[in-house]
């Protein structure tokens, strides 16, 4: 009874702020969004059924061109959202998406199956997923060391990184430098400042935009942001990748960096060049 009164004395949850305002020319710059699901709800993006593939492409699509996004990377989270599936979207829409493989991490000798196979039937990063790995486990170094010889990006998953990942990135980025790293959602509301020293410090480890970002700009985390932008010889950001992770998100992310008035080389960087420069295309 006395659990039932405390919850029934909590505050109403606050409504997300309205996303900061997108400029015109912010709107017609040409993206690439490195990072989405299928979906336009989490039901659906959670689970979405392979006759409603074509449904949820065709939603996708819709967005990315009122916002002048010309390709997207579909990232899978195994075994949640299914790499079949988001490979089945990327066969129906060549030119407009490209799928990452996602893959439990043991058995191990499945796990490298899978990659090889994904690899072969095009798929361009590896997802390393939050739900299927652990940066103590050798595995998942050995997953990471084989989607490297792959020549395939590595990206990290985590809406708030947890502290030995950070490690983990920088340990993989120096030992095999060779490789790429991304990690997704700017590090999270608590661990974007791990991750923003390995990308200003390391060549090859990268950071993406998806809705945590403006979370960080909407905070006094923003002067942080601002101090990343002109830290060192070139600006941190280009150093970014954007993406959206939903098709709802675009407004809030775009608003987010647009609030941020970097600099056009920048964000040729940022929205369109690293991403085409990391997945060869």
């Amino acid at each position: 009874m006395a659990g039932s009164t405390l919850l029934a004395q909590q505050p109403p949850a606050r409504p997300a702020p309205p996303p900061l305002p997108v400029s015109d020319a912010t709107r017609r710059r040409r993206k690439f969004d490195f990072h989405t699901h299928l979906g336009s709800t989490n039901p659906e993006v959670f689970n979405l059924p392979k006759e409603n593939i074509g449904k949820a492409c065709d939603v996708l699509l819709r967005r990315m061109e009122e916002f002048n996004v010309e390709r997207a990377m579909l990232v899978p989270v195994e075994p949640i959202m299914k790499t079949e599936h988001y490979a089945e979207a990327a066969r129906l829409h060549p030119t407009k998406f490209l799928f990452a493989a996602g893959t439990t991490v043991r058995p191990l000798n499945q796990a490298l199956d899978s990659l090889k196979k994904w690899a072969d039937a095009g798929a361009k990063a590896l997802k390393m997923n939050p739900l299927t790995y652990s940066p103590s486990d050798e595995a998942a170094e050995r997953l990471v060391v084989e989607a490297v010889k792959l020549k395939l990006p590595v990206l990290f998953h985590h809406r708030d990184i947890p502290p030995d990942v950070p490690q983990f990135v920088h340990h993989l980025a120096t030992r095999y430098p060779e490789g790429t790293y991304v990690i997704i959602h700017f590090g999270g509301n608590w661990g974007f400042m791990q991750t923003m020293p390995l990308a200003t410090n390391l060549a090859n480890v990268y950071l993406e935009t998806s809705p945590d970002f403006p979370n960080l700009v909407r905070s006094p985390a923003k002067g942080m942001l601002e101090h990343f932008d002109k830290v060192g010889a070139r600006s941190g950001f280009h150093k970014c990748l954007f993406g959206s992770e939903y098709v709802e998100e675009y407004p809030r992310v775009l608003g987010a960096i647009d609030s941020l008035n970097l600099a056009p080389d920048v964000l040729d960087n940022l929205f369109y060049e690293n991403a085409k420069r990391l997945l060869k295309v």
